[in-house]
């Protein structure tokens, strides 16, 4: 064959075979031997030959066909990774490996393997740059994370009590609308022929605020206004406004009666308060009053 004499010519003439720079690049190199392939790690590779890290030591002078292919890393895929055939000659020895001399049968091959090599060596080297750019990233990402975690902290324990304020509010006003409804219709009834007293619309209040924290400082009025003559039964202790007397033409005719609740809400999750500022890290302790007004139909 031709191109094995002009090898055998070309490992006859006396040059300096490093005459050309090697570098790292990020290949591995596949031959065989009678075997399964086995990838082997490329120390340094130019445009002349390699020097290959491998147990197996082929005699000096024994040409070799073999694939170089690139390295697989964080970023690249198996799909994506491209390979170069080369024939080259082993040349020397060493503990960790062999040197290799490539051959190229022509100007054109010996080209292409150097653009090849060319081109590898830049896309390891874009990829160093995204890998340290992704790594200052990260960290930029974890101290923004722990500047924004108080910040986060407090908008949960906000949404917590918020949640929980409006949900006491609410029930406060259900429980003085179903406290009214009772108090005016339980004397038309035919199971409860008297209005209820004072002590049992305490007890519904209580019953439908028994989900809430802080019961003990529930406050509840019952108060009825027949003809102008107000009365009003309260337990606990608070402040309480009447409500505006009906003026209608039809209001001597019925006696109106109102429930008043007031409550004490306290955040579920307190944190500090300003409170000479005026400023708070989330909801103060507030007073909670509903009133639920009713004409009674005895």
């Amino acid at each position: 064959m031709m191109w094995l004499q002009r090898l055998k010519e070309r490992l006859r003439t006396k040059r300096d075979r490093r005459k050309s720079g090697r570098k790292p690049a990020p290949l591995v190199a596949y031959f065989w031997s009678g075997g399964n392939a086995i990838p082997h790690a490329v120390q340094d590779v130019s445009g002349d030959g390699a020097f290959i890290r491998a147990q197996e030591k082929w005699g000096i002078g024994t040409a070799i066909q073999m694939y170089l292919c690139e390295e697989e890393t964080g970023l690249t895929r198996t799909s994506s990774l491209s390979s170069i055939s080369v024939i080259a000659t082993v040349v020397r020895h060493d503990v960790e490996g062999m040197g290799l001399e490539f051959y190229f049968s022509t100007p054109k091959r010996r080209r292409a393997f150097g653009d090849y090599v060319a081109a590898v060596r830049s896309r390891h080297n874009e990829e160093k740059v995204v890998l340290r750019r992704v790594a200052s990233e990260g960290g930029h990402s974890l101290v923004q994370f722990i500047l924004l975690l108080p910040m986060l902290f407090l908008l949960i324990v906000n949404a917590v009590n918020f949640g929980s304020f409006l949900f006491a509010w609410i029930t406060v006003a259900n429980a003085a609308r179903t406290a009214s409804q009772y108090a005016v219709m339980a004397g038309a009834t035919v199971t409860s022929p008297r209005a209820p007293t004072a002590s049992q619309i305490q007890r519904i209040i209580a019953q439908d605020m028994s989900s809430l924290l802080n019961r003990s400082s529930l406050a509840v009025r019952l108060c009825t206004n027949n003809a102008g003559t107000i009365t009003c039964t309260t337990s606990g202790t608070g402040t309480f406004t009447n409500p505006a007397a009906d003026t209608r033409a039809e209001a001597n005719l019925y006696v109106m009666a109102w429930v008043d609740v007031l409550y004490t809400y306290q955040p579920l999750i307190p944190l500090f308060n300003f409170s000479r500022l005026g400023v708070h890290a989330t909801l103060p302790t507030t007073r909670i009053h509903r009133q639920s007004v009713m004409r009674m139909l005895q």
